[in-house]
């Protein structure tokens, strides 16, 4: 059965319109997370050390004495703790690319309409998904090094593990930048508004407005 959270997509020749598959949504999750990717560091949703809410902390334990050191009592030992903060702030869906797309309602008002907010979230909602189980662009990973030359580093010496012996070693928040695109495919926008009186038509939504679309409302 339809579900008005599905965007529509041209079909054959005769402008026929069909739903999107959920394969065909992969897509859009990584036009997305290309739009996560581009922000600035000071975006809804990006990672940050110290603004926003904390969702984590590193703590890293140390000795201060060197290996073989008795007896027991001693021992001395510290902690550094690091707190992993995300901006909560509301994202901008006031950009030139802005264009919801649309669905097929099945009861109510039953027909195409322009995505509503529920829409919006619920598709939104798979997109991220699919962002952070396939490791699209705009994901994070924690490392001492880049897991591939596809990750830049968003947050240099995020913290460091130190061992009683001296040695440390500096861990580093990187972000997805590039990956293989699935295969494009385009869901369909209205040319203006849903109101009559300024309601222009239907067409393919553009690259730059479905990356911007679906990555606002992802963040």
């Amino acid at each position: 059965m339809a579900a008005s959270d599905i965007p529509l997509k041209l079909e054959g020749t005769n402008g026929d319109l069909k739903e999107m598959t959920p394969t065909e949504e992969n897509y859009l999750a990584y036009l997305a997370g290309i739009q996560l990717k581009n922000s600035s560091g000071s975006s809804a949703g990006d990672l940050h050390l110290s603004s926003g809410t904390i969702i984590g902390s590193f703590v890293d334990t140390f000795y201060n004495e060197p290996d073989g050191t008795h007896p027991a009592s001693s021992i001395t030992s510290g902690t550094t703790t690091t707190n992993l903060r995300q901006l909560s702030n509301d994202a901008n869906y006031t950009g030139s690319f802005y264009n919801r797309p649309v669905g097929w309602n099945t009861s109510g008002d039953v027909g195409i309409h322009e995505f509503t907010d529920v829409d919006m979230d619920t598709l939104c909602t798979r997109l991220n998904a699919r962002i952070a189980i396939s490791d699209y662009p705009g994901t994070f990973y924690l490392g001492s090094s880049a897991p591939s030359a596809d990750y830049g580093t968003f947050i240099p010496t995020v913290y460091t593990d130190t061992l009683g012996n001296g040695t440390s070693t500096v861990y580093n928040i990187y972000q997805r930048d590039a990956m293989t695109a699935p295969t494009a495919t385009s869901p369909i926008g209205m040319i203006g508004s849903d109101s009559a009186a300024s309601f222009g038509g239907l067409q393919e939504q553009s690259v730059n407005q479905i990356t911007y679309t679906y990555g606002q409302h992802c963040k």
